[in-house]
């Protein structure tokens, strides 16, 4: 009497060479609803840090002191002279003789 056990077939080889494009579509999709959420989540908490914020700048923009006169004019004076510097940059005669005349 021949007794016959469950014997185990020893095949080590890979059933296929190719990637399962199942597996890498499911984690593409995973991790853009991943990064979708976590922007979501990051905006909304920038929103509500910016909201709560006081208009301090507009209020520092409206209270600015009056330009001082010494400044404004030395500023027209940088001005004047610059002028002065391009007028004659432009009225000085050429340097260069062009021999094609």
């Amino acid at each position: 009497m021949n007794i016959n056990f469950f014997k185990t077939k020893k095949d080590f080889k890979k059933k296929s060479s190719e990637l399962n494009p199942g597996f890498y579509w499911k984690f593409i999709v995973c991790l853009a609803v991943a990064l979708t959420t976590i922007s979501f989540i990051f905006g909304y908490y920038m929103f509500l840090s910016v909201r709560d914020e006081p208009a301090s700048e507009f209020e520092n923009f409206t209270k600015r002191q009056p330009i001082e006169k010494e400044r404004l004019e030395k500023v027209l004076d940088n001005f004047s002279l610059r002028e002065k510097k391009s007028a004659l940059i432009l009225n000085s005669p050429s340097k260069v003789v062009d021999p094609s005349l």
